[in-house]
């Protein structure tokens, strides 16, 4: 006997809109505290161009669409003083450009036959089935967001990237980069911050990406601040904390406030103007460092490191079938996360590595 199937994009299926949803799981990321939100209209995207991770909406546009995102450059000129003329010494904002294509991806819950005494099971599946579609797409979210910032496939050029202590450990093969960092030499230190900074206030020669421009936090007193962020595991964080020079600094030091975070227990400190942050699930490259050594990334971050492009927000849909013995419901986004990259090099990232002491 035929069975009656509503399948998914049929006009009978239901569809539920959540206006909180996009909200709700972008709060629970741990990148949360470094996103800034703009629309994409024309060749600015508001107040995302000065976040680490710029969330933009491209809303209307459909799956597989390609959306050009705006970069702008750091000024470089002097400006003028005393009195000096202004008029013929101005200088041009400079906008590059990256292009992400958007896709749709998706995933559902099912319950399969549903007791008659459950006749609500429809706004209880719901209940049940949305926090787990949440929760689903949040991680996926955040996984995303680590895999953009550790990305060597893209923006591998030397001027943005750094192999422990020496720039004679980079190589043009990156395993090859990697096998050079020794525990005796490469391992997290405040030395190893301080050239990561250098390199993000240094051009790209020949590629027309200047200097890395700082990125916008709000700090827990409200004031805003222009810094670097630098992300990296627990084992890192843990050679970092070994470092006399950091322990110095941290005893030292005066207190700036932490910022505005979601799980202040990963903030790890200031140092020179790099707000550092403990990155829970952040990938260890095991047995890849000199005599077998483990090696793990370093990111710095400024402004614009990576975007998050929504070409349509998250929406629930709901199907039921053979008879009402059968329900589901699915969560559904077009989007797309990419470390932005510009005339091949990083256009708000250096990539660091180093050796990491014995777990």
């Amino acid at each position: 006997m035929p069975q009656a199937t509503i399948a998914f994009g049929s006009v009978h299926e239901q569809t539920k809109w959540s206006a909180t949803l996009l909200q709700e799981y972008l709060n629970g990321n741990q990148f949360r505290p470094f996103m800034r939100s703009g629309e994409l209209r024309g060749s600015s995207v508001g107040d995302a161009t000065n976040g680490v991770i710029a969330v933009i909406d491209a809303l209307g546009n459909k799956a597989g669409t390609v959306i050009n995102i705006p970069l702008r450059r750091a000024l470089t000129g002097a400006g003028v003083t005393g009195d000096q003329v202004l008029m013929g010494n101005e200088e041009e904002l400079v906008f590059d450009n990256e292009s992400i294509r958007i896709d749709l991806f998706r995933h559902a819950v099912s319950i399969q036959n549903p007791e008659m005494s459950e006749q609500r099971a429809a706004f209880q599946i719901w209940e049940e089935a949305r926090p787990a579609l949440s929760d689903w797409s949040e991680e996926k979210l955040n996984q995303e967001i680590i895999d953009a910032l550790t990305d060597v496939s893209r923006g591998r050029v030397q001027a943005r990237y750094l192999y422990g202590s020496k720039e004679t450990n980079y190589n043009a093969t990156h395993a090859t980069a990697l096998g050079n960092l020794t525990i005796t030499s490469d391992k997290m230190s405040v030395a190893f911050l301080k050239k990561l900074k250098d390199k993000a206030k240094t051009g790209v020669t020949g590629s027309g990406v200047g200097r890395i421009r700082p990125a916008k936090v709000t700090m827990d007193n409200g004031v805003m601040k222009k810094n670097y962020v630098v992300f990296m595991g627990s084992r890192a964080r843990r050679d970092l904390e070994a470092d006399p020079a950091f322990q110095n600094i941290q005893f030292n030091g005066k207190d700036v406030g932490a910022p505005k975070f979601v799980d202040t227990s990963n903030y790890i400190g200031i140092v020179d103007g790099m707000m550092l942050y403990e990155i829970e699930g952040w990938p260890v490259y095991t047995g890849t460092g000199s005599a077998g050594a483990d090696t793990a990334p370093v990111v710095l971050s400024g402004a614009q490191s990576v975007a998050i492009v929504y070409g349509k927000r998250p929406w629930f849909t709901q199907r039921t079938d053979d008879y009402g013995a059968f329900m589901g419901v699915a969560i559904n986004e077009i989007r797309r996360t990419n470390k932005l990259v510009f005339n091949g090099a990083n256009y708000g990232v250096v990539n660091g590595f180093v050796a990491l002491s014995a777990a």
